[in-house]
């Protein structure tokens, strides 16, 4: 059952927020704990950390863990789980409002709590005072957001990138995303300001996916795990699939021959995460060019008739849509 945190009910003010939105999901039981990635929060933080990559690739499962390892840590959390709901300038503060005020950072009487949304645009009268009032803590607070490709509104996106030029000392950012979100990434990488996490970092490796498979108890020959990775290129959700399915087969040869982007559960899993997301015409365009492995531009204009592959190509790859680019332009 949803459990909504009511802050007030017209959009005069403040709206609800659900609760669920405001915490993180539960630590799996399977986790695999991966040090490495996780003390790149705690390492030298940066203001701004970017984790970046494909649906499936175990961004948010690396952002729970690393909070779950932080516990009894006198640094706070603040959490918000974005969707399509908050892709509008207000909504998007409103939610931001209520993560900053379940911190439990804040005083009873602090001016956060008085605080409303602005009703538009980026208003940097209410950042100026929102960042005032983080400045103002006595120890740093960490803001993650999670699923920042779900903001494609302009005022709201805007709004943001306004709120990482203003961040105070007080204040880290870590932003989860499928794709590089519009938020002025190049400006923080020149001021020494950003951490990246992406697809290559995000990857499982030889012993990680060794331990991943150990832990739903699977017990395959080396050569069938090397195998295993070599399909999935490390791509934790096809490792998921796999050790699931793994668990009930008595013949782990035969089901690598039979895993492929063809079985029932990937494809379910593509179809609802990637495929779904996509426009017609790009789903069209994905299904024209299927055959190949590797596609140049000319070949993909060929199959499809199309002048604007370039664009398109340059599209998915940047949403991360299981598509990369190899070697130089």
């Amino acid at each position: 059952m949803e459990v909504w945190l009511v802050v007030a009910l017209d959009r005069q003010g403040s709206t609800a927020v659900a609760a669920t939105k405001l915490r993180p999901p539960s630590v799996p039981r399977t986790l695999v704990q991966r040090d490495h990635l996780v003390q790149a929060f705690t390492d030298e933080p940066l203001p701004v950390t970017l984790v970046c990559g494909p649906a499936g690739a175990g961004k948010t499962t690396l952002l729970t863990s690393w909070i779950a390892a932080r516990h009894g840590s006198e640094l706070p959390v603040v959490w918000l789980d974005l969707d399509g709901h908050d892709d509008d300038a207000f909504l998007l503060w409103n939610a931001l409002l209520a993560a900053f005020r379940s911190s439990g950072v804040f005083t009873e009487d602090d001016r956060i709590h008085a605080m409303q949304p602005p009703r538009g645009g980026a208003d940097g009268a209410f950042l100026a005072e929102l960042m005032d009032a983080v400045g103002h803590l006595e120890q740093p607070l960490w803001l993650v957001l999670d699923d920042v490709h779900e903001l494609t509104d302009p005022d709201a996106l805007a709004s943001l990138d306004l709120m990482l030029r203003r961040l105070p000392t007080s204040l880290r950012v870590v932003l989860s995303s499928r794709a590089d979100p519009p938020l002025g990434l190049q400006r923080l990488r020149l001021a020494g300001a950003l951490r990246e996490i992406r697809i290559g970092d995000l990857a499982f490796t030889r012993d990680e996916a060794a331990e991943l498979l150990e832990r739903h108890a699977v017990t395959i020959e080396e050569q069938v795990a090397d195998e295993l990775l070599l399909r999935t290129e490390g791509w934790a959700a096809g490792l998921q699939i796999a050790a699931l399915a793994l668990v009930d087969d008595p013949d782990p040869h035969g089901f690598m021959h039979r895993f492929n982007g063809n079985d029932r559960s990937v494809a379910d899993y593509l179809v609802e995460e990637i495929l779904g997301r996509q426009t017609a015409e790009t789903r069209r365009f994905l299904l024209e060019t299927s055959t190949c492995t590797r596609i140049a531009i000319d070949l993909a204009e060929h199959l499809t008739g199309r002048h604007d592959v370039g664009q398109v190509l340059d599209g998915l790859v940047r949403e991360n849509s299981l598509t990369v680019l190899v070697g130089e332009r």
